[in-house]
This record gives structure tokens, sequence and C-alpha cells, in this order.
């Protein structure tokens, strides 16, 4: 759905596309300049500062001039058909300054990919870190960064400890084994079990699947600018799979758990 704003020069401006990276929304942005496109970026510091808020505020949104829309719709269709590949410049990407400075080209195409750059930094450091929001959001997390398998384990392991609770709860088992009140038993085994062991690998994990994927993409595209383009759709965020997740820790683990016992 189109989405109409006002600037301060009480001009048009139009949503052209939303539920972007911050990344992906510059990319987009420089491409359309360089087109002579009158354009801005919108949300992109708020979705910096919490990507968790990206779904609620619909993501980082590229705007255009009402009157320019279907020129911008036309570049865009362009570049994702593989058209503006062959011509790209350096002025379609971002410079070569701020988070990519100093950086090899696998390490911008790893940047790419993941589009944050505290990952890099992270793994330049070789030593495991805690990743909090995996921990705390567990396979809605996964899902958010685009690590399907690794989130469907995660959403396995979570049904296996709420049907073992449940289990046990209608066995009357659970004051042979603990003390502890119910909730508390079941909240330690789902950080014990689950969601301590994902935030202390996820890093390790995602940057193994980030450079899987990169290893694929390799095979299919050679061409240095082209490769980071793509890099930035194959990878980043989606906002789709956050609902998936969602869906499925609120609905489908309880679900599978009632039919089950």
């Amino acid at each position: 759905m189109l989405d109409h704003a006002r600037t301060s020069s009480n001009q048009e401006f139009i949503t052209l596309s939303s539920n972007l990276a911050p990344t992906q929304a510059h990319v987009l942005l420089s491409l359309l300049q360089t087109e002579h496109i009158d354009a801005y970026v919108a949300d992109a510091d708020m979705v910096r500062m919490n990507l968790l808020w990206s779904p609620a505020i619909g993501g980082a949104k590229l705007r255009v001039r009402a009157n320019q829309l279907e020129a911008a719709q036309e570049i865009l269709r362009l570049m994702e058909t593989g058209q503006l590949a062959a011509e790209a410049t350096e002025e379609t990407t971002p410079p070569d300054t701020g988070a990519e400075a100093g950086l090899s080209f696998d390490e911008r195409l790893l940047l790419a990919y993941v589009q944050e750059k505290r990952y890099l930094d992270t793994w330049s450091r070789h030593h495991c870190d805690i990743h909090i929001w995996a921990s705390l959001f567990g396979g809605l997390w996964c899902f958010y960064r685009k690590q399907w398998a690794l989130g469907l384990l995660v959403f396995a392991a979570d049904t296996l400890v709420l049907g073992s609770y449940r289990y046990m709860e209608h066995f009357d088992l659970l004051d042979q084994l603990t003390s502890l009140p119910p909730a508390l038993f079941l909240l330690l085994c789902f950080v014990g079990l689950v969601r301590l062991p994902l935030g202390s690998l996820a890093y390790t994990l995602y940057r193994k699947s980030s450079l899987k994927a990169l290893a694929q993409l390799r095979t299919r595209e050679s061409d240095p600018q082209t490769l980071l383009l793509k890099a930035r759709r194959l990878g980043g965020i989606s906002v789709e799979g956050a609902i998936g997740g969602m869906l499925i820790q609120i609905v489908a683990i309880p679900l599978v758990v009632s039919l089950l016992t």
C-alpha cells in the first residue's frame, strides 16, 4: 500500500518500498539518486536502534517524490531483473567509508549479507559472546535472520521441552523431580536446555550460515558489484520470517504439544 507523507516544504512524497534493512534502503537510495530521482530514507535510525521494532514500524522506508514514482519503480524493476547490474558503478553502492573503511572485498561482501557491522566486530575478536536477542527470542530470531533450518531445530527443541514438562505434569512427576514452582522449573528448562545454548552459539552459527550462503552465491555470480547487490537482497532480515516465527511460538507449538499429550 502506498503511504503518503509531507515534507517540511509541503511537497508530497510516497513510500516506494518498506520493510527494508537500513543498508538495503540506502543502497536503493544511491541507485535512485544516480538516476536523478528525488528520494530519501525514513525510519532507518529507529530500525538500527532496535531491530526487533522493525516489524512493528514497517522497517526502513524508501520514499520518492510522487511525480517520479513510475520512474523509480521502473529503475527498481530493472535492478531486480539484473538489467542494471552490468552497468552498476561505485555510485550505486555505499562508498568505501564508515563501516566499510579498510575492509577487504570478502569482508565487505559478508557485511552486505549480514548488514550489521557489529557481527564482523564480534567475529574478529575470536571469542564467544552471548547473543542476547537469540537467547530471548529463540527460533523467532533465527527466522528473522533467515536461518530457516536452525529456526526449525530450535522450535523442535522448544516443543520437546514443553511436551516433556506437560507429560511430567500429567503424571504427577514434577514433585518427585524438583521442589521448584512449576512455572519456574519450566522457565529454567527452556533457558538451560534451549535458549542459553542457542545464545552461546548464535554468532558462530550465523557466521557459518552466512559464509555458506555467500559461497553458493559466488558459484552463480562473479561480478563484484552484482555480488554485493545480491548479497544484500539474499541476507539481512526477514519481517515475514519474524511474523511466521511468532505464529509458530504462540500457536503451532502449544497446539502440537496439546495434541501429543
